[in-house]
């Protein structure tokens, strides 16, 4: 068994999309009109419109005012972080600066449904 990827709940998919489609510099694989998938290195990350998901989510119109989800991205080194820093400061709200943790050094953004993405760079 493998994990194929992670699921998002947004409450604008044309909004999440082009938010995503900055991030990770690429077109989603798949998009309808409820539904998007990128392909990514390690696995798919999908958006599912959170009124249509099936089976149903309980209160999905309170999902997309609280994220509720985390995302981890590695990347190829501190130079790399710092970057991606620069470039994510001037599309969503950081809410971590870079810093060391215990696993290595770390930014966490929150995208447009609040859902938080964290950039590490892991020492090994």
């Amino acid at each position: 068994m493998n994990l194929a990827g992670s699921v998002l709940y947004v409450a604008d998919i044309p909004k999440s999309v082009a938010f995503y489609r900055d991030l990770f510099e690429r077109e989603p694989a798949h998009l309808g009109d409820v539904f998007a998938l990128f392909e990514l290195e390690g696995g798919q990350l999908r958006l599912w419109q959170q009124e249509d998901v099936e089976p149903a989510v309980p209160d999905a119109g309170k999902l997309g005012t609280k994220g509720g989800c985390e995302l981890a991205f590695g990347t190829g080194g501190e130079e790399a972080l710092q970057r991606l820093f620069d470039k994510v400061t001037t599309m969503a709200d950081v809410i971590q600066a870079p810093r060391q943790l215990s696993f290595g050094k770390a930014f966490t953004a929150l995208d447009p449904d609040g859902h938080r993405l964290r950039f590490m760079h892991v020492e090994r």
